[in-house]
């Protein structure tokens, strides 16, 4: 496993120094000449900061969207019968292969990462913008392992769902779907009904999103560097449970990992996707989501409805490769349909 890893970084040393250099430059460049701050007077005469732009935000955004997006390169070998074949023959096990591309693309994303993050707040220390309202970068170093964890959290979430699919158009819109569902299921929540218990469920649903709590980690670095305020942090205690229920489910996704692909077959390779965390999972879900989604006045019903029915029947079309539907399918999609929305009357 070692000389293989050894192999893949010297053969994509250059794209990942590419990768490094991008977003060192790009970074550094953002934190030279980008105004942070707008100083403002308040009532009394003194002078306090309005925050324009969050820079850590920026960043962190930038590398869990790249952390997302790299299985879809460094697996991409399973998504063709000619290269799966290929990395199946190789006299290594089958889980040794796997844990050495989920190692590489780790290095992949944290070397740029390092570089990035080290050079881009160095440089800004020379940034008198930053440096007068930032007296506390020491903050920096918990801030680069707390969101490398995320980091992994995300990686190991899309490497999961991309390697449950047999081709590269469902390993994407599969692992896309699973990241982004609690955040659709919160906006369709909101955007869809009224009512007391739904800021209440809007919340819950917040604190078990991954994206939800990736924004609040970058809150409360930036509140800890800016003027060592506490005060989000405390408000907020619990999203850190949250988070640790994401550990543990990033560490099952890991285990299932190496335990489905240690079992995948070749043949298996550009057939449709048939494990039950891929379209079997989640065109329910966001079927689901759907019926929440449907509104309380008539004429907007009617047409969010057709939308929805729409978008579920092009998901089971991807899934199948075929317009020719068993009535069990579209009692399993449209049934779920219909749970959204007696949930929707009942709760919501």
């Amino acid at each position: 496993m070692s000389k293989l890893l050894s192999y893949d970084l010297k053969r994509n040393s250059r794209g990942i120094f590419i990768l490094s250099f991008i977003s060192l430059a790009f970074f550094v460049v953002l934190f030279l000449t980008q105004d942070i701050y707008r100083v403002e007077e308040d009532a009394s005469g003194n002078n306090y900061y309005v925050r324009l732009i969050s820079l850590v935000g920026i960043h962190n955004f930038i590398f869990i969207v790249i952390s997302i997006l790299m299985p879809f390169f460094i697996l991409k070998f399973k998504m063709r019968k000619v290269t799966v074949d290929q990395m199946y023959s190789l006299p290594i096990k089958r889980e040794h292969l796997y844990l050495e591309k989920y190692l590489f693309g780790l290095i992949c994303i944290f070397i740029p990462y390092t570089v990035s993050m080290l050079g881009a707040h160095l440089t800004a220390l020379f940034n008198p913008n930053i440096f007068n309202v930032f007296p506390n970068f020491y903050y920096v170093i918990p801030a680069y392992f707390a969101v490398g964890l995320l980091l992994i959290i995300f990686y190991t979430l899309s490497c999961f769902f991309f390697t449950r699919c047999n081709s590269m158009l469902d390993g994407i819109l599969v692992s896309l779907a699973a990241i982004l569902f609690l955040s659709l299921l919160g906006f369709a929540i909101l955007l869809g009904n009224s009512g007391g218990a739904v800021k209440a469920t809007y919340n819950i649903i917040n604190k078990l999103n991954i994206i939800y709590l990736a924004n609040f980690l970058g809150t409360s670095f930036n509140c800890l560097i800016e003027n060592e305020n506490l005060s989000y942090i405390r408000d907020n205690w619990d999203l850190f449970i949250y988070l640790g229920i994401y550990v543990v489910i990033a560490g099952l996704a890991f285990y299932g990992y190496l335990h489905f692909n240690k079992q995948s077959k070749a043949e298996n390779t550009t057939g449709i996707s048939r494990s039950y965390f891929a379209y079997r999972l989640w065109i329910p879900l966001y079927a689901v989501a759907g019926g929440l989604l449907i509104p309380n006045s008539s004429f907007a019903f009617f047409s969010i409805m057709v939308v929805v029915i729409v978008f579920i029947y092009l998901g089971i079309l991807i899934h199948l490769r075929s317009v020719k539907l068993t009535d069990k399918i579209y009692i399993a999609a449209y049934g779920a349909f219909a749970v959204g929305l007696l949930l929707k009357l009942l709760f919501l």
